[in-house]
């Protein structure tokens, strides 16, 4: 396996450990790192487009970390910046028919990140996977590829274990 594989399934394992995590912090502190090194990750494979969301994600997720900290975060203007500013830089680096996906899959993971509730985070966490799954087979990235899976099922156990087994207890 090549480095830059390496680097992006290091970047897989953070993400399946984030879902499995019980607060919002942990889960974004954990998305956070995993999204910078999926920016080098597309980065060195040159598929921009993946490279510039995940280095905006990286941006946003951190930021919106701090929501607690500084009410100007709370403000859902920030969701919407970030979300026209992934719009813009997708669009400035669009390379093929492929290059929407990521920008589409953005769009519901500021949404899914910008929430307070874990249970919020895990659920609007999985409509972009699809998006994401597709961009990285066509850009070759086995780690994309493996980490789509990966979350997807790492989401779903986070669902059961802390959303519907906490429901259907009560």
């Amino acid at each position: 396996m090549d480095y830059i594989q390496f680097i992006g399934l290091l970047g897989l394992l953070l993400v399946i450990l984030s879902f499995q995590q019980k607060e919002r912090g942990r889960i974004l502190t954990l998305l956070y790192l995993a999204q910078i090194l999926f920016t080098v990750h597309f980065s060195l494979l040159g598929a921009w487009t993946g490279a510039v969301m995940n280095g905006i994600s990286a941006v946003r997720t951190f930021l919106f970390s701090q929501k607690d900290k500084f009410k100007f975060i709370d403000n859902p203007l920030l969701l919407y910046f970030f979300t026209v500013i992934a719009w813009i830089a997708g669009i400035m680096v669009w390379k093929n028919i492929y290059g929407i996906l990521p920008i589409i899959a953005m769009t519901f993971d500021n949404y899914a990140v910008w929430h307070k509730k874990a249970s919020k985070i895990r659920l609007f966490m999985i409509i972009p996977r699809p998006f994401w799954f597709i961009y990285n087979l066509n850009a070759g990235s086995i780690a994309g590829i493996l980490s789509e899976l990966f979350v997807f099922l790492s989401v779903a156990v986070g669902i059961i274990r802390y959303d519907l087994r906490k429901r259907n207890s009560k």
